[in-house]
């Protein structure tokens, strides 16, 4: 803050007031040269400050990008649970194969898979651990993509990517401004680099010593000094305009509809600012808001998009389900293929307990032939229980880890927010400095009007 106001000082001693005198002497014939050295020097000032002020906001960007390693990190983890519940899922698909093949049958159906032979299982087996292989070998060279908030599909190379484009942005505006080359716009000025605000300073420093050269030897011819011919009406107006010119600068400023130039801004007001921030604002609100409703979602492995809300209503799902088989396996009520068609534990029993049916026998009965097939109905029973009950639950703990780890993933998209609103919150301190620059120009040109109109008869 220290800095800005003495540049503002400097700049408000752009045409200082000089006592009126007659007749009109050197010092305020090259007044307006030195002042114009004041007002070049403080654009060489203005240049470097807001260098230092775009390389910070150059650097709060890269140090965003480099947080979102973090959230990787998180997706790999995420993508790593979902490898080890496939190889987990195709595994049991094999080892449930067997103890679930029906008699007379070469096939069996395993709940969740299907209907398959060894040889499908052990091949599902092999496609899994393929894709996985595959998997690991994309996260190890950096290619594989996740999605991140507020910035949307990103891999570790497209990262180091994006990370090394904002270090060569740093090191190109260094650069420039190590040239003096980088240039800002400067009230009173235009567009001036370092290198122009050096040339304007050394060119009004010749012009000051030309003119004292002349006025030393005589051969300076004077009107008025810096205006020419004019009448006391001609500069009166002058005045005035320059007067409703500032008076529209403080107007504007107090309706937030001034506009500055800044770099990584563009031309802004500070209504459009303040529209910004709260929009920022508001976002934070509305991301915090989403996530205490449950309803902020996150694309997760294996899943897909998925919000806290919907995982609660898959882990419910699951658990009921889990319920449901153990209340019907309870009650002898689970179905299992056969040659002779789907049975139960009770139905099974029931037949098995009916005499062979033979010629002139008791009805009803069963065919002896059916009695081995229903006697292997209640040998896998079990088995299929089991299973059922172990690919539902490979499936429920996956939903309750994802809910566990759901809210972490929002943390690069809260950080990338702030970095967004502190930037925002230092561009509002330069529509004060802009002001500044603006009134202290004006009214140095002001009193310097008035003072040659005092010297006007």
């Amino acid at each position: 803050m220290r800095k800005i106001i003495v540049a503002a000082a400097v700049l408000a001693a752009w045409i200082a007031p000089v006592t009126p005198a007659q007749p009109i002497t050197a010092e305020k014939i090259i007044a307006p040269f030195r002042n114009k050295i004041a007002l070049c020097e403080a654009a060489r000032d203005e240049v470097a400050r807001q260098s230092d002020l775009y390389q910070q906001n150059l650097a709060a960007r890269k140090a965003w990008h480099e947080s979102i390693a973090k959230a990787l990190q998180i997706n790999i983890s995420d993508l790593a649970i979902e490898q080890t519940r496939r190889r987990a899922f195709a595994d049991l698909g094999v080892s449930s194969v067997g103890p679930l093949t029906a008699m007379g049958s070469d096939q069996a159906l395993v709940p969740h898979m299907g209907w398959g032979t060894v040889a499908t299982f052990d091949n599902h087996r092999a496609v899994t651990d393929k894709a996985i292989a595959a998997e690991e070998t994309s996260v190890s060279r950096g290619e594989a993509q996740f999605s991140v908030p507020g910035l949307g599909w990103v891999s570790r190379n497209s990262l180091e990517e994006l990370i090394a484009g904002d270090i060569e942005g740093i090191a190109a505006l260094q650069a420039a401004v190590d040239a003096g080359d980088w240039q800002i716009s400067f009230p009173g000025i235009g567009w001036v680099s370092r290198n122009g605000a050096e040339a304007c300073v050394n060119a009004e420093v010749e012009k000051i010593d030309a003119t004292e050269t002349a006025i030393a030897d005589g051969t300076y011819a004077i009107n008025l000094p810096h205006l020419g011919y004019v009448t006391a009406k001609g500069l009166t107006e002058q005045i005035e305009a320059l007067e409703r010119q500032l008076q529209e600068v403080r107007s504007a400023k107090a309706a937030h509809a001034l506009g500055i130039v800044r770099a990584g801004h563009g031309h802004i007001t500070a209504e459009a600012l303040s529209h910004q921030i709260k929009a920022n604002e508001d976002a934070v609100a509305a991301l915090n808001d989403a996530i205490g409703k449950e309803s902020w979602g996150q694309v997760l492995p294996g899943l897909g998009h998925f919000t806290a809300a919907a995982l609660r209503v898959s882990i419910a799902a699951e658990q009921d389900g889990i319920a449901e088989v153990e209340r019907v396996a309870g009650a002898g009520d689970y179905p299992v293929p056969s040659g002779i068609g789907q049975h139960t534990r009770k139905t099974a029993t029931e037949a098995l307990a009916l005499p062979d049916c033979v010629e002139s026998g008791p009805t009803p009965c069963l065919n002896p032939d059916h009695r081995p097939l229903l006697q292997d109905v209640l040998a896998r029973i079990p088995a299929a229980v089991q299973t059922d009950l172990r690919v539902r639950t490979l499936s429920l703990t996956r939903y309750q880890s994802y809910l566990a780890s759901l809210a972490n993933h929002a943390g690069s998209e809260f950080d990338r927010r702030k970095m967004v609103l502190d930037i925002l919150g230092v561009m509002q301190g330069e529509f004060d400095i802009e002001l500044i620059q603006h009134e202290g120009g004006l009214e140095s040109r002001i009193e310097f009007l008035r003072l040659m109109l005092d010297e006007l008869p």
